[in-house]
């Protein structure tokens, strides 16, 4: 570790900026992608398709919100292919565990009903989870620390690396 009271201010604030700089600028999507060998967007998600823009105050952003009204996405139409799967899954959860996942029953119950109001962040990202499970190839091994995947990957027979 670096004591950036006796380092020369280049090799600490300067240089650590510089690293972060080019991380951000693409250094981390680099590396993330080293070992991905499939890589889907069955839902073509509009937020996928933005790049990290640089501010003129230097500060990064990411899109991030999703508007139901103006989203091109095809979600409704990727949930429509799997509604076996979504009844599967709310069928799983209604009997294993409705209490703690009220608010996805009601999200699911709604969107089963009519797959265009799956649109936007309201709904698309309480599906989320399950949207990510689906899109999954088949063969693939779901590496995840979040518990709600469990309940999920159960449902669809899928199988899970969970931490």
């Amino acid at each position: 570790m670096v004591d950036c009271e006796d380092a020369d201010e280049s090799l600490t604030r300067t240089g650590i900026l510089r690293i972060l700089e080019l991380y951000l600028e693409g250094g981390l999507e680099r590396r993330f992608m080293e070992n991905i060998t499939e890589l889907t967007n069955a839902t073509a998600c509009d937020l996928a398709k933005y790049p990290l823009i640089q501010r003129q105050d230097g500060y990064y952003q990411l899109t991030t919100t999703c508007n139901q009204k103006r989203v091109r996405c095809q979600l409704p139409d990727f949930l429509q292919q799997n509604a076996h799967n979504l009844q599967r899954i709310e069928q799983f959860i209604k009997q294993h565990a409705a209490a703690e996942y009220q608010e996805l029953l009601e999200k699911l119950e709604r969107v089963t009903t009519d797959f265009s109001q799956s649109k936007g962040q309201r709904t698309c990202w309480k599906l989320g989870d399950i949207i990510i499970a689906l899109e999954t190839p088949k063969d693939a091994l779901i590496y995840t620390t979040d518990k709600h995947f469990k309940t999920i990957c159960t449902a669809l027979g899928r199988e899970l690396y969970w931490e």
